[in-house]
């Protein structure tokens, strides 16, 4: 199957679906797909890190709730909202 971006999107939202539905596991798969499909797109891929490290964090593995974080906010890429 073709990586498009439309695909890259619909995993996006089925990821957070997943987590706002407490499936975190199967959050956590969904957020790690699209963070390997983006890893190039560097304006995007520090947001997919927090969500990531949110989801590490409700699944309690804190070292990779951490990891993703501290990545996010030394990309230089986010604000001071996010």
């Amino acid at each position: 199957m073709k990586v498009t971006p439309e695909l890259v999107l619909k995993r996006l939202r089925q990821a957070r679906e997943f987590y706002l539905q407490g499936q975190f596991s199967q959050a956590l798969r969904e957020y790690r797909w699209v963070a390997e499909q983006i890893q190039d797109d560097q304006e995007n891929l520090p947001i997919v890190w927090i969500e990531l490290g949110w989801t590490y964090y409700q699944l309690q593995q804190f070292e990779s709730c951490m990891h993703y974080l501290r990545k996010a906010l030394s990309s230089g890429r986010l604000d001071t909202q996010q």
